[in-house]
Order: C-alpha cells, then sequence, then structure tokens
C-alpha cells in the first residue's frame, strides 16, 4: 500500500513538472491582482429607466468615451428588488467625460429621443421587421470627425432559446462627432447606416464576422478582427450537448482585416490576413484562422510590457483569461487565468467582455475591463487589472 501511495505522489509531481515544462500554464504569471470596482453606472442606468444591459464595448472619442450596448431591457426596480418590465430596445449608447476608472465611471449621457428616453442609435429602416431582425453594436474607430462603427444584423429565430439566433452579417453606421463636442450635444448624436451595393450588410457572417473589435497601432490602418461561426443556427439545448467538443459551433476561430483609415468604409479597400508571415489579401477567402476562442476577445498593445495581449472570456467555466502575442495574430503565449465568475443562479455565465484601453494608466501596466453575466438584471463590472 505505502510503495503505490508512495509511487502515485511521485507520478503526480512529475506530471505537474511536465505541465510546467510545456506551458500548461505560465511558469511567471503576468498579472500581479484583479480587483472588482463594481457596476458601472448603475446611478445614470436607473434614471434612464433601463434595467438590463448586454455589452459595454467603448470606443475612444475626442475628451469622452461612447459606450455601446445590445439588448437593453427598460422598466425599473422597486425597493424589495423587484423588476418591472416596460419593454426592450435592442441597441443603446452612452457618452461619459470621465477617463479615470481609478474609482470606477459614471457620468454617463445616453443618447436618448425627443422625450428623453433612451432610444436605438442605429435604427431598423421600414423595410426590416423589428421584430425578426435586430441590430446589435459592435466595435469601431473615431476617424476625421467620425465615429464610425460596425453592428450586427441579427435574424431572431427562436426567441426563447437562449442562443437562438443568426446573425446574417455585419454593417457600418458612422455619426459625426467634433473635436470640440460639448456634453449639452452628447444625447442627441445620430448614426446614419451605410449602405453596400445597395444592401446594409458588408460582410456576410459566413465571411468572417468582422468588426468585433477594431485596433489602432498608429501605423496608417486600421486592423479589424472578426469571430467567426463555423454553424449558423443552434439552440441552448444544442448548447448543453456540444460543450467539450473543440470543433463545436461556439468555438469560434479569429480572423483579421486591415484598411487604411481614410478608405474605413469601403469595403473594396480591405485586405484579409493569409498567412502567419504577414501576407494580405484582398480576397476574403483567403484568409486564415489565427486563434480559437470560446467567448469574447480582445487583442491589443500594451506599452507597459511592449508585447501584444489577447485577453478573452472562457464561457465553458466562466474565466477570463490572458495571453501574450508577439504581434497582431499571434503567435500566442499560453493561458493565464485572471478572473473566474462564482454563478449564483444555474446557467449563469460570462455572457460578454471588453477591455477600454483609453482608460490605461502607467502605460498599460493597469487596465480595465467590463463583463456582463447572463441574467435579467445584467449590468457591466468593472474589473481593474494590474501587470506584474
Amino acid at each position: 500500500m505505502y510503495s503505490i501511495r508512495r509511487s502515485s505522489i511521485a507520478f503526480v509531481a512529475l506530471l505537474f513538472i511536465l505541465l510546467l515544462g510545456i506551458g500548461a500554464y505560465p511558469s511567471k504569471g503576468l498579472v500581479l491582482k484583479v480587483s472588482s470596482l463594481g457596476v458601472v453606472g448603475e446611478k445614470e442606468r436607473r434614471a434612464a429607466g433601463i434595467i438590463s444591459q448586454d455589452g459595454a464595448q467603448s470606443i475612444e472619442i475626442p475628451n469622452a468615451s461612447l459606450w455601446s450596448y445590445g439588448d437593453s431591457l427598460l422598466g425599473t426596480i422597486d425597493s424589495g428588488g423587484k423588476i418591472h418590465f416596460s419593454g426592450v430596445i435592442n441597441n443603446t449608447m452612452a457618452i461619459t467625460c470621465d477617463l479615470d476608472a481609478s474609482d470606477s465611471i459614471d457620468r454617463f449621457i445616453y443618447l436618448t429621443d425627443v422625450n428623453g428616453r433612451p432610444r436605438q442609435p442605429i435604427e431598423p429602416d421600414p423595410t426590416e421587421d423589428g421584430k425578426d431582425c435586430v441590430l446589435w453594436p459592435a466595435h469601431g474607430i473615431y476617424i476625421n470627425g467620425k465615429i464610425q462603427m460596425f453592428y450586427q444584423i441579427v435574424s431572431i429565430i427562436n426567441p426563447r432559446a437562449l442562443l437562438g439566433f443568426e446573425v446574417l452579417g455585419v454593417g457600418m453606421a458612422e455619426a459625426r462627432f467634433p473635436v470640440n463636442a460639448q456634453p449639452g450635444e452628447f444625447s442627441t448624436l445620430k448614426f446614419r447606416r451605410l449602405k453596400h451595393k445597395g444592401g446594409y450588410i458588408f460582410w456576410r457572417e459566413e465571411e468572417g464576422g468582422y468588426g468585433i473589435h477594431v485596433l489602432d497601432i498608429g501605423d496608417g490602418y486600421a486592423y479589424v478582427y472578426g469571430r467567426y461561426n463555423r454553424q449558423k443556427r443552434f439552440t441552448y439545448g444544442e448548447e448543453e450537448q456540444i460543450k467539450g467538443n473543440p470543433d463545436d459551433p461556439l468555438v469560434h476561430p479569429l480572423r483579421l482585416m486591415r484598411v487604411k483609415r481614410d478608405q474605413f468604409t469601403r469595403r473594396e479597400s480591405y485586405e484579409y490576413l493569409a498567412d502567419t508571415k504577414g501576407s494580405w489579401s484582398k480576397d476574403p477567402k483567403d484568409a486564415i484562422d489565427i486563434i480559437s476562442v470560446v467567448g469574447n476577445f480582445q487583442i491589443f498593445y500594451n506599452q507597459y510590457l511592449k508585447t501584444f495581449l489577447c485577453v478573452y472570456t472562457d464561457d465553458f467555466s466562466n474565466q477570463i483569461k490572458i495571453r501574450r502575442a508577439k504581434s497582431l495574430w499571434g503567435p500566442f503565449g499560453m493561458p493565464e487565468v485572471i478572473f473566474k465568475h462564482i454563478s449564483t443562479k444555474k446557467g449563469e455565465f460570462i455572457s460578454t467582455m471588453y477591455v477600454h484601453p483609453e482608460y490605461n494608466r502607467k502605460k498599460g501596466k493597469i487596465f480595465f475591463i467590463t463583463y456582463c453575466v447572463s441574467r435579467m438584471d445584467t449590468r457591466p463590472i468593472l474589473l481593474k487589472v494590474e501587470l506584474k
């Protein structure tokens, strides 16, 4: 018995050493600590009559930050915590001049209608059925006095299913935002949907799911990442059956395209990463998969570490992970878990996660992440990440 136990301990120790050797997790972690700063913008959200918002991706604009959200539930929450639901709109936005996230972020001004109620900045036109087709904002960039934004055009297949929808493709919208814009002008910001070849879809979903994240590294190009869905239609029940299978439709390969900044809204000007050596092609069919993730992701350059970082969610384990990357497209180091959400209800998972580089401190030694959890009263929670 003793010899068997001793052999087992030796085997486990050897296995642990081997795992460290092959880099199952980094032997020297990147992150010193992660702190939760609580819910972002709760006071303004309640005042606007919003009880739940998914998303919370931000775009740096002059002297401010534009935050966009997907499905937003309208209503109130009484003193007893009971939700009184009054409706839903499929995208909302807010602007804040609070660019110091050290004590959380507030002073959000929502884009509203003439009655002061939150409105959909990216609106469907009369030819689109608002019940079956919704518009979800993605990411974008500020160029020459305009906010240029991607958005997803989504067909609802089974609204009762957690993942009962089909992303048809990606569109583009823009809004004028002067450098000297004042807070009193924020609520009236108007977006105009652009067209490509007579339609709103610039890229079909099967072409790469682009627009999820836009990166500007100062070389004259805008780099746009896509998260490609292998399979368009699946329901919550199917998700439960396929967990753990690396070839399932919830594991999304990432792709990358680029365009000169002054050509941002012209599809024909985009080039697609065609190999890991940095070759680019005008044909989207030549695009390669650079890495696969399950949930949300963002790749960005960190001045403090002088390297690219990839931060992403693992929906199967409710974890947020980080990897080094030698370039915009990798290769990527092994993952380090930096945060785990502890579910309080069955079926809860991290639905969205975004990094907000405009809030970086000490050249990125400290950066900030928001994440949302799938539930009726979801709101973005702010994390402060400090690197070693």
